[in-house]
């Protein structure tokens, strides 16, 4: 774990990301890492993973004689050629990012849907109802139960093999 990068690049302009600065870091005797903004890993994520990088989430790194987690992506050092091919590569304006779109409605329902699911498992079998909010002149509530049935002004609900939970909201 090395405080200071060995190698630093600030991109001026590329195309839909802006300017982007990247890093490269000796991580262990056989890694190296590629720290950057969030926007740039993901816009070149295929890339990456091409020439056999990983992303990790939580790397170590010290920090004023402290550790701390940040993410990046983790490549053998063998693979430091083509690493800084793919680095000049972009300098060039040869890799393009890939366009990053805004997550739709429909995309932030199913985030929401899953997180609701890993809630279900965290619920007691049968229990009361419970209120959410009251805001807006509605009123959020829900029950969970297996058999409990569904009623109507149902938003969400969600089921697995154990327990169920279902999200109302009605006009109070």
């Amino acid at each position: 774990m090395r405080k200071e990068p060995y190698w630093t690049y600030t991109y001026t302009n590329i195309e839909g990301l802006g300017q982007q600065k990247i890093e490269l870091y000796k991580y262990s005797a056989k890694c190296i890492v590629l720290k950057s903004s969030k926007e740039f890993g993901r816009a070149f994520s295929k890339q990456l993973k091409e020439i056999g990088g990983r992303y990790n989430a939580n790397l170590k790194f010290d920090e004023s004689d402290s550790l701390h987690s940040e993410p990046g992506w983790i490549f053998k050092i063998d693979l430091q050629t083509e690493l800084q091919k793919f680095i000049s590569s972009v300098q060039k304006g040869e890799s393009k990012p890939r366009v990053l779109e805004e997550k739709t409605e429909k995309q932030e329902n199913v985030t929401l849907f899953r997180k609701l699911k890993e809630l279900v498992d965290l619920l007691p079998e049968d229990g009361d109802d419970y209120i959410l909010s009251e805001a807006n002149g509605y009123r959020t509530y829900i029950t969970f139960g297996l058999d409990k049935p569904t009623e109507d002004n149902c938003v969400y609900s969600v089921r697995s093999s154990h327990k169920k939970l279902d999200v109302y909201q009605i006009k109070i």
